[in-house]
Parts: C-alpha cells; structure tokens; sequence
C-alpha cells in the first residue's frame, strides 16, 4: 500500500515537471513576481519523483508483515528461480507507435538519463538542471517531449522483473525510417504512455 502511494506521488511529480517545461509562468511566485526557469523546475520535479520512486521500491518488498527467517529465506530463493526462469517482456514492444498524454522527460542517451535522476535523488539541483539547459551549444542533453506527438518505439527494456510496469523506452520520430539510437524515456505507469499502434504478434 506504501508502495502504491509512493509510486503514485512519483507519477504526479512528473507530471508537475511536464506542466513546468510546458508553460513555467504556471509556477510564478505572486510575491516576487518571478516566473521559475524550466530547467529549475525540472530539476526539483525530478528529484521529487525519483526519491519518491526509488522510496517506493525499497518499501514495497518489506511492506507484508514478517514472517520467520528461514520461510522468508525460502520464499525469496523461490522467487528468484522463478523470475531466473522466467522472460519477463516489456508490455511496449519495438516498433509501436506511442503517444505521451502529459508529455514527457526524455533524454538523448541511457547514461544523461540515469546520472540526471541520481543527481536528482541525491538532492544535487543545481546539476541537475545543467541537463535541461544548452551548456557548450550543442543544445540540453535532456528535454521535454511535447504532449499528443508520435513516436516511434525502437526499444523497450524491464530493468526490474518485479516491477514490469516500470520500463525504459528508446524513441524516435515517427518519420524517421531507419536510426540504431533514439532518446531515453523512463516510464513508471502505464497511464504515462499511450500506445497508438502496436506491431503484429510474432509467432
């Protein structure tokens, strides 16, 4: 239940991170009259929703009442097999076409991402927000994807067998036909992302 609450807090903070990227002056200070910068915004969002996230999935094995030692022990090494033996399949497939409701954080690769969300975490704003904004002129190295607009699936990943929902996904624009490298999106609900078109079932 903990678990729940807390991923549904991370879920809302990325949303108040997708309404300040969109329109900052959404967040003006009435006193002072100033109107937050987008990356600053962003950099406190992000922090929010992965303490809240990460949190989440700490407390979530530990959430059931205990039991003893030795049954846990077992029933954790056969859980284990079977995540072990099990292929668990990202419930995005390659090649969809998706959509972002809210619109959503993305970065241009695997590494910007994960370090912008430990930074994040780790309660390092300042750097954080350093992603946001162009930095030597070869424009921010994260950005915001526009709400309602396309794109193209090239791949998908579950990070954690126990939390399937939770996946990394690697777009591009619907346009582009052929590309080995796309711009990373976590995604942590399924309400996140829409999937407009999904590929035919292989055999």
């Amino acid at each position: 239940m903990l678990s729940a609450i807390l991923n549904a807090l991370a879920f809302a903070m990325l949303i108040v991170v997708a309404a300040a990227l969109i329109n900052p002056k959404w967040f003006k200070n009435k006193k002072a009259g100033d109107v937050a910068k987008r990356g600053e915004l962003a950099a406190g969002g992000l922090f929010l929703a992965g303490l809240f996230a990460v949190i989440g999935w700490m407390v979530g094995p530990t959430s059931a009442p205990s039991k003893p030692a030795a049954t846990n022990e077992a029933a954790q090494q056969n859980h284990n097999e079977a995540v072990t033996e099990a292929t668990v399949k990202p419930w995005i497939r390659p090649e969809s076409i998706v959509e972002f409701p809210k619109g959503e954080v993305a970065c241009i690769n695997r590494e910007d991402l994960q370090q912008a969300l430990i930074l994040g975490v780790t309660g390092r704003q300042t750097k954080t927000q350093a992603y946001f904004e162009d930095q030597d002129g070869n424009g921010p190295r994260c950005l915001m994807l526009p709400a309602g607009t396309k794109f193209k699936v090239i791949d998908a990943e579950v990070n954690d067998p126990s939390h399937p929902d939770i996946i990394l996904l690697e777009v591009i624009g619907t346009e582009v036909k052929a590309s080995d490298s796309g711009a990373f999106v976590p995604v942590i609900d399924r309400s996140m992302v829409k999937i407009v078109k999904a590929p035919p079932e292989r055999p």
